[in-house]
C-alpha cells in the first residue's frame, strides 16, 4: 500500500476513453493510474467509454446511458457509445465524438466537487472538453500524453498533414499550455513537448509499466508448447492495427519454416487480424498461430511460457518515440525481447540489457537473430536476468505514485 502523500483528500475527475481492469484485455495504464492515485489518498471518479476499445462490445453493467460502479474504492462511470467502432474510420470518429459529448454530460450531471481533472489525450476530441470542464468546474487539469495527437493520426494515415492537421496541432498546443501538468509516456514524447516550448518543470515522465506486476503469480491452463507442438516459442502480444509491423513478423516466420522447433504465437485483436491470417493461409506460413486477446493476467501467464517476446514498429520519425506497454510486460516477466525498430524502444533495451534490436521492416535480420539466440541459452538467461534487475529497480509502486502525485499537486 502506498502511503498517502497528499495534504488533503483531493477529488480527481479522471477522463479516459479506455479503462480495462485486470480481468479485461487491453492497455493497463489508465487502471494502474487510478489505482496508484487511490492508494495515494485521492478520491477518484473515472469517466470512460462503455464500449471496450479492443472488442467493440458493450461493457456497461446495465442499459443506462451512464452507469455507475465501484471497484477497489474507485468510482467508475461508463457512458453509452456505438458498438463495433473499428468497422471503419467514419464509425470510429463517430464513436470518439459520442464519447466527448457523453463526457460533458456525465461530468456535469454525475460529479460535483472536483479539485483536479486528469485526462488521457486520446481521442483528440476530449481535449477541448477537458479545457471547457476545467472552466466550468473551476479546476486545473493535467494531461496524460499516452500518444501525441494529431501526430499519431497523421503517422497512421488517418488524416493528411495539411491545413486540418495544422489546426489540430495548434489546438493541442494551446490546451497543453493551459495544463497545470503533463505526464509523458515516453522520453520521445517528453522531448517533443520540450521542443514545443513547454517548461520542463510541468512535464513528468511515467513509463507505460505496471509496478504491481508479480511474475510468480500468473498461471494459465493453456500449455502453449503442447498446444502448438513447438519447442521454442516466439510471442507477440498486442494490437493488430496499423501501428505495429506484423507483416515483418509473418515474413520472418516464412523464412524460418524449415526450423520445425520454432513457433510464433500472435495474441491480440485488431482491424488487420483477418488480413494477417489470410496471408498465412495464402503463403502457407504454418509456424504462426493466432490467439484472441485475453485478460492481462492471462496474457502474462502466456508470456511466462514463451522464450522470446517480439515487438515491431514501422520506420519513421514518429515510431521512434513510441514505447509499447507490452515491452514492459516482457521485461517485468523476465522474458527476453527482440525488437524491430529504432528510437525509444531500442534505447530502453540497450539501457536495461533486456533485449536485442534489428532495423525496422527487416524480416531477414529478425529471423537470423531468432535462430541465433535459440542456439544460445546462456544469452537468453543473461537477457532475462538483466530484464528482472532493471524492472525491480526502476518500476516500483513508490516511484510511479510519486510521479503521479507531483503531477497532480503541482
Amino acid at each position: 500500500m502506498v502511503q498517502p502523500v497528499t495534504k488533503k483528500n483531493l477529488n480527481i475527475l479522471f477522463l479516459t476513453y479506455h479503462f480495462p481492469k485486470d480481468n479485461e484485455p487491453g492497455a493497463f495504464r489508465p487502471w494502474i493510474t487510478a489505482k496508484l492515485l487511490k492508494q495515494s489518498g485521492f478520491n477518484i471518479t473515472v469517466i470512460t467509454s462503455g464500449v471496450h476499445y479492443m472488442t467493440g462490445e458493450n461493457i456497461r453493467p446495465n442499459k443506462s446511458l451512464i452507469t455507475e460502479e465501484f471497484v477497489d474504492g474507485i468510482r467508475i462511470l461508463k457512458t453509452w457509445a456505438p458498438t463495433n467502432y473499428r468497422r471503419n474510420i467514419l464509425w470510429r470518429l463517430t464513436n470518439y465524438l459520442c464519447f466527448a459529448i457523453m463526457v460533458c454530460i456525465a461530468s456535469l450531471v454525475k460529479t460535483k466537487n472536483v479539485d483536479k481533472i486528469l485526462a488521457g489525450t486520446d481521442p483528440f476530441f476530449v481535449l477541448p472538453v477537458v479545457f471547457i470542464l476545467s472552466i466550468v468546474k473551476k479546476a486545473q487539469f493535467v494531461l496524460d500524453e499516452r500518444d501525441l495527437y494529431p501526430e499519431t493520426a497523421i503517422y497512421l494515415g488517418v488524416i493528411s498533414d495539411g491545413k486540418i492537421a495544422a489546426a489540430l496541432k495548434k489546438i493541442a498546443r494551446l490546451i497543453r499550455k493551459k495544463a497545470s501538468g503533463i505526464i509523458a509516456a515516453t522520453p520521445g514524447i517528453f522531448d517533443h513537448l520540450i521542443k514545443e516550448g513547454l517548461p520542463e518543470e510541468k512535464l513528468f515522465l511515467m513509463y507505460n509499466a505496471d509496478p504491481f506486476i508479480n511474475r510468480f503469480e500468473y498461471e494459465s491452463k493453456i500449455e502453449i508448447k503442447k498446444l502448438i507442438n513447438k519447442k521454442f516459442i516466439v510471442g507477440y502480444f498486442g494490437g493488430l492495427g496499423r501501428f505495429h509491423d506484423i507483416f515483418t513478423l509473418l515474413k520472418a516466420g516464412k523464412l524460418m519454416e524449415n526450423d520445425h522447433d520454432i513457433g510464433i504465437i500472435i495474441v491480440g485483436n485488431g482491424e488487420q487480424r483477418k488480413d494477417y491470417q489470410a496471408i498465412c493461409e495464402e503463403q502457407k506460413i504454418n509456424n504462426v498461430f493466432f490467439f484472441n486477446s485475453v485478460a492481462r493476467n492471462e496474457a502474462r501467464a502466456l508470456i511466462k511460457q514463451i522464450d522470446i517476446g517480439v515487438h515491431l514498429f514501422r520506420g519513421g520519425e514518429f515510431a521512434r518515440i513510441a514505447l509499447g506497454s507490452k515491452i514492459f510486460d516482457y521485461i517485468g516477466m523476465g522474458t527476453p525481447v527482440l525488437f524491430c525498430g529504432e528510437g525509444n524502444t531500442r534505447d530502453l533495451l540497450n539501457e536495461s540489457g533486456a533485449g536485442l534490436s534489428v532495423s525496422p521492416s527487416d524480416p531477414e535480420s529478425l529471423a537470423d537473430l531468432i535462430q541465433q539466440i535459440k542456439k544460445d541459452p546462456q544469452e537468453l538467461d543473461n537477457l532475462s536476468r538483466s530484464a528482472i534487475a532493471w524492472y525491480e529497480k526502476n518500476i516500483t509502486v513508490l516511484l510511479q505514485a510519486d510521479i503521479l502525485c507531483r503531477a497532480i499537486e503541482r
